[in-house]
């Protein structure tokens, strides 16, 4: 139940044509090697209300997944998962909790987990800058990236630099949902004052549409309000190869991870465009990816000409710049 949105069940909104669980799942879809089932959990009135369980299996007739049916309302969102596992016992080995109102590019986190790292707890973040620190709960992370503290709503006391935590929470058991918790970040605390080490990763792609004026932010990004950058490649983000080679490492030079950051962090959307040829495209993907260079899309295969961009400015908005 959520008054945010007047009590709409927020799971089968939408975002242009997809509905804000579709969007959640596919967070996930690059990984679904790596995931053994997707649970589903929601109350009986949303059964009956919604036909949930029919409508997910529609949606998701590809993926392994299951329904919880809870009968009742739960406090927060930890008690909703630790009522869901009493209820059905199978739920075991590694967990992932993931709320159903944001979409991020979880692989920073899938990587970090595959290399085989024992914790008990990882936890995505994500920079704060442009944000209202009142509508997130706020980490303190060590230079190490491990979190000291969490708050809600504040700063933490604790010494560190400061990021918002993404609810998208891995676990390495189940049983450590306890059952006097209401929220996930009152689990996290209680690992932290047990010495546990809680890692943070951050994140730099996601949409958030929680709330109504999260919502109206992706639609705005989405229209690219903020702007497009069309970006050559070789040069410019790495040094430059007359030959292109994919058997190395992309040379990154100084500065571009930074301003890529930067970039996406104020809302502006990137287009690679590149000489490379596109039959060696996937392996440009990889090596891209491996270099950890952010980007919205690709372009392959341009000639080694000059390029030029000839825009309009809208006649309803001839006072923006386009």
């Amino acid at each position: 139940r959520g008054a945010r949105f007047n009590y709409k069940f927020k799971p089968f909104l939408k975002i242009e044509d997809k509905t804000f669980i579709e969007l959640a799942l596919n967070s996930f879809r690059k990984w679904k090697d790596n995931i053994k089932e997707t649970i589903f959990i929601f109350l009986e009135e949303q059964e009956k209300e919604y036909n949930a369980t029919q409508k997910l299996k529609e949606i998701f007739w590809n993926i392994n997944h299951r329904c919880i049916i809870l009968p009742n309302p739960t406090s927060g969102p930890a008690e909703t998962v630790h009522n869901a596992i009493q209820q059905d016992k199978n739920i075991s080995g590694n967990i992932m909790i993931c709320d159903c109102d944001h979409y991020l590019d979880i692989s920073p986190m899938f990587e970090y987990i595959l290399e085989g790292k024992k914790e008990d707890c990882i936890i995505p973040i994500w920079n704060l800058r442009g944000e209202n620190i009142k509508e997130w709960s706020v980490a303190a992370v060590s230079d190490d990236n491990y979190i000291s503290e969490i708050a809600e709503k504040e700063l933490p006391r604790s010494s560190g630099r400061f990021f918002g935590v993404i609810g998208c929470y891995f676990f390495n058991k189940p049983d450590i949902i306890t059952d006097n918790s209401i929220y996930i970040s009152d689990i996290i605390k209680k690992l932290i004052l047990q010495g546990k080490k809680v890692k943070a990763i951050q994140i730099f792609d996601a949409e958030f549409f929680g709330d109504p004026q999260r919502l109206q932010n992706v639609f705005d990004t989405r229209k690219g309000q903020k702007g497009i950058i069309f970006c050559d490649i070789d040069g410019v983000l790495i040094e430059h190869e007359d030959t292109p080679k994919y058997d190395h490492n992309l040379n990154v030079l100084p500065g571009v991870h930074d301003k890529l950051k930067q970039w996406y962090n104020e809302g502006y959307r990137l287009i690679l465009t590149t000489c490379r040829k596109s039959e060696n495209r996937e392996e440009l993907i990889k090596a891209l990816k491996d270099a950890n260079i952010q980007y919205e899309q690709l372009i392959t295969g341009l000639p080694s000409v000059p390029r030029y961009l000839i825009n309009d400015r809208k006649p309803s908005s001839m006072l923006t710049p386009q």
